[in-house]
């Protein structure tokens, strides 16, 4: 298993989160959870202050991660699921951008795409399309630049929601729907085991959730049944989940008597690994889905569960498991080439030196030769001498071996 430390940054109009946990494992562990206001009232000099607390941040981190991510607010985001009349992933893939662009009344390229399949009937496939105008993804981008970071993924709040909460269940064949209610506006997803099948942004905050809760049903009912009537696949909506609020008695009486499957509501950090680092864990403090959005952004950057990512096809790979796989096949390739360097330079290099030992040897031979020719032809004497043995060493030799009696 490949495991890494994965950060996700969240920019708000005053606020800069940062959360970093570690991928690799099925179940997130929240390993730091850093947040800096950002101050400043003029607009125009937002960028600059949103780069400044975001460095001061960064600064501040204990562990530091192998990767960034950039979460993105679903209320400026696009989302609609639309049909693809054929199969296949890759063709799929092609043809969404295709599809979307008759609901847009701007041109595709202006948007950032991306799709998650949920469903494949009759031949075709149903997506879930999701686009974020790309003058929006740029202006962060450009803050995150200015502090020194390049994102290897852009991803959305309300489907990084959604696949923290399938994390935390079992992997059942039951449909699921989440309400993440935020500090200023309210996400509802639907998920089926690990797929998530719809995501939709509800401009609602949690006051007037409470306030006007049959409004809220109204919209609820809605938005199931549009969903009902386009869904191919098997099962219907088992629960609704209420996340980041605890319900007032006159709201949860009413989302019952409304709805004909069952309501309770819970806190999701307050279940994951290290989820006490955030202060909507503790008793008494203000829940709302602070941190829960940029620790889902976090954990799906390895893998684990179903993201999307807007810069998938323009700067990064998809995970930080196939952006590791990638790196490490690169630096594989890179050994073995340059271990066959060394081995064919230590090849070539020993067949030169024993081509010139050779040389060598074969001249040494040629001056022996001509020395016995020399000492032996020419001068008439005999070299044996030269090597034999003197008569004062023999006897030597003889005295040593001759036994003392």
């Amino acid at each position: 298993m490949i495991t890494a430390k994965a950060a996700a940054i969240e920019l708000t109009s005053d606020e800069i989160r940062i959360a970093v946990v570690k991928t690799g494992g099925a179940k997130v562990t929240i390993l730091e959870l850093k947040s800096c206001p950002i101050t400043t009232e003029n607009p125009e000099l937002y960028p600059v202050a949103a780069a400044e607390a975001l460095s001061k941040t960064l600064s501040e981190l204990s562990h530091q991660p192998s990767s960034y991510v950039l979460c993105l607010n679903a209320e400026q985001a696009i989302i609609r699921p639309i049909t693809i009349p054929f199969r296949g992933k890759r063709r799929v893939g092609a043809a969404v951008q295709f599809e979307l662009e008759p609901y847009l009344a701007f041109p595709i390229d202006e948007l950032l795409v991306d799709h998650h399949i949920t469903t494949e009937a009759d031949g075709e496939t149903d997506v879930l399309a999701i686009g974020i105008r790309r003058n929006i993804a740029e202006q962060q981008l450009d803050i995150l630049e200015e502090a020194g970071i390049s994102p290897d993924a852009i991803t959305l709040d309300a489907v990084a929601l959604a696949g923290l909460w399938t994390t935390t269940q079992k992997n059942s064949k039951e449909i699921h729907a989440q309400l993440f209610v935020r500090k200023d506006n309210t996400c509802l997803t639907i998920t089926q085991g690990k797929n998530i099948l719809y995501v939709r942004h509800l401009p609602w905050t949690a006051t007037q959730l409470q306030d006007a809760p049959q409004q809220a049903l109204r919209d609820l009912q809605h938005t199931f049944r549009a969903f009902t009537t386009t869904w191919r696949g098997n099962g219907e909506i088992q629960h609704l989940h209420i996340l980041g609020l605890s319900l007032e008695p006159q709201t949860r009486e009413t989302f019952d008597d409304g709805l004909p499957f069952p309501t309770t509501d819970g806190l999701l950090v307050s279940t994951l690994r290290g989820g006490g680092l955030a202060p909507a864990a503790r008793p008494g403090s203000d829940q709302l889905n602070t941190w829960e959005a940029t620790v889902g952004a976090a954990f799906a950057a390895g893998g684990r569960c179903t993201s999307i990512d807007f810069n998938r096809n323009e700067r990064s790979p998809h995970t930080i498991i196939n952006r590791t796989i990638t790196h490490l096949l690169f630096s594989t390739c890179l050994a073995l080439i340059l271990l066959l360097g060394w081995a064919l330079y230590y090849h070539f290099g020993t067949s030169k030196y024993q081509h010139a030992a050779r040389q060598i040897q074969s001249e040494i031979d040629s001056l022996t030769g001509e020395i016995d020719t020399l000492s032996g032809e020419i001068l008439g004497l005999d070299t044996g001498i030269f090597s034999d043995p003197t008569l004062l060493d023999v006897l030597k030799d003889i005295a040593i071996a001759m036994p003392e009696n």
